[in-house]
């Protein structure tokens, strides 16, 4: 467990999970067969896990995470600013995005044999085959957030 810092921290961890709390700066976690919990971050967030959850809340910056076979949830606050990007891909999971009312985001949606649920209006599934692939704006659109998932369905909420 790794919690009120100020600065950067870069962990890794093998059959244990990784917890970080209340940074006052930039994350990267990397995890195998474990979970990857993390509340509470100013800055920009980077994680990877393989058969693990990744649970992010509060986080300030940009976040960048990858999984297989390991549900993403994530809570951003602030708001959408120009340069300000969110990239998630997960295998065989659920994705959940929860932002702020009024956030401002491109929206890219990609999926394998899933599908989109959002509180925000998005338009009907363009589909081919068994994909699902959405684009839209929330607000004016001034960050960007990009989810792609293999076997799993996204949740797009508003707070």
């Amino acid at each position: 467990e790794i919690e009120d810092l100020a600065g950067n921290v870069n962990t890794r961890s093998h059959n244990a999970a990784i917890q970080v709390e209340r940074i006052r700066g930039n994350v990267r976690a990397v995890s195998n067969n474990s979970a990857i919990r993390v509340t509470d971050v100013s800055g920009d967030a980077d994680f990877e896990t393989n058969n693990g959850a990744m649970r992010f809340s509060g986080i300030g910056g940009s976040v960048r995470g990858r999984t297989n076979n390991g549900q993403i949830e994530l809570g951003l606050v602030g708001q959408g600013n120009s340069g300000r990007a969110v990239e998630l891909e997960t295998h065989n999971a659920a994705v959940a995005v929860t932002v702020p009312r009024d956030f401002s985001a491109e929206v890219l949606f990609e999926s394998h044999h899933g599908q989109l649920k959002s509180d925000f209006p998005a338009p009907p599934p363009n589909k081919k085959m068994d994909d699902d692939i959405r684009s839209f704006r929330i607000g004016g659109g001034a960050a960007k957030i990009h989810v792609k998932t293999n076997n799993g369905s996204v949740k797009l909420r508003a707070n």
